[in-house]
């Protein structure tokens, strides 16, 4: 963690450093390859399936029989052409680094700003990170399907200070043997700014901009659980401490209780839009991640039809705090 200097201090080697970042991360690339097992989604779909049942008489896997302890080897046999669900790919591509990568919040430093000259993360330039938001571009004619290798293709495109904080994109781009499948960006901010609740109620129209959209036509509420909350950091390879580890989660980043994981609001929201609207094909959905959701708060799913192809779909908390504001496209 950054050390006690003065704040300008603090800034302006942290800008140098930022730079530096900017540069060294320009032509990278990281290429992942996945074999989208099915067991993996099974495992996923079991864990929805927990919590929101509901959603269970739409999913791919109703479509076949498993045993109860069935292997990969059956799910490869009964699903070697079903397309991936919506919002399951997070489960895939994930990277495997070694322990010594992770920051001490436990989350992935590959694509972080950190001083290059630091192999162990004991030292960092921010205190905190949050995903803040991002958008997917289906390829519905070559979707992503089970049990078939495909790659994904990741790059830092963008990089933008501000204030005590930097905002880092990634772009991923999905291919299979074909041709690209799909396209991610998803934003992550890093800051020096820890976590206050009152602040953030006080420099927001949180409230109010939940009621923006009306009374919506479709509506869900789910209780998360903590161990709903630790088996999709297990199943995305996620090890950062805000999800599961309460006193990091509270005493160290000072937030009131552990976190939702932002892409597990994506999942969630793309499952849950399948459910009522079933066959609908999505082309686009985007999303930002406007207030934390905690395992504390009662998630109310929300959604309002704009056009013919066009849905708002959004998540509140248990005060009616707009947490989640998305869009979806569809064909």
């Amino acid at each position: 963690m950054v050390g006690c200097r003065s704040t300008h201090h603090q800034i302006r080697g942290h800008t140098s450093l930022v730079s530096n970042f900017q540069i060294n991360v320009k032509n990278k690339k990281w290429i992942i390859e996945d074999d989208l097992s099915a067991t993996h989604a099974h495992y996923l779909y079991k864990t929805l399936n927990s919590l929101a049942p509901q959603l269970e008489d739409k999913s791919v896997f109703r479509k076949h029989t498993l045993s109860q302890d069935g292997n990969n080897e059956e799910l490869c046999q009964m699903m070697p052409n079903e397309i991936i669900p919506l919002g399951y790919s997070f489960v895939y591509f994930n990277p495997s680094n070694d322990e010594s990568i992770l920051g001490v919040d436990g989350y992935d430093n590959h694509q972080a700003p950190v001083d290059p000259k630091k192999t162990e993360g004991s030292e960092e330039l921010f205190k905190r990170r949050m995903w803040v938001g991002g958008h997917l571009v289906f390829n519905n004619e070559n979707p992503l399907r089970f049990n078939q290798v495909a790659t994904c293709i990741e790059s830092v495109d963008k990089i933008k200070p501000a204030g005590n904080s930097v905002f880092v994109n990634i772009d991923r781009k999905f291919f299979n043997s074909t041709d690209m499948s799909m396209r991610e960006s998803r934003t992550l901010i890093y800051t020096n700014d820890l976590f206050d609740l009152d602040k953030l109620k006080n420099t927001a129209t949180v409230t109010s901009e939940s009621k923006k959209y009306g009374t919506a036509e479709h509506q869900m509420t789910l209780k998360l659980t903590e161990s709903f909350l630790f088996r999709y950091s297990a199943l995305t390879f996620n090890a950062h401490k805000i999800h599961y580890d309460i006193n990091y989660s509270t005493q160290v980043e000072k937030y009131p209780s552990i976190l939702v994981q932002g892409p597990l609001t994506v999942t969630l929201l793309l499952q849950w839009f399948s459910h009522i609207s079933p066959g609908s094909r999505v082309l686009k959905f985007s999303y930002k991640n406007k207030f934390p959701l905690f395992v504390t708060d009662s998630l109310t799913f929300k959604c309002n039809q704009v056009d013919d192809n066009q849905f708002n779909v959004w998540v509140e908390n248990d005060n009616g705090v707009l947490c989640c504001d998305g869009k979806v496209v569809v064909e």
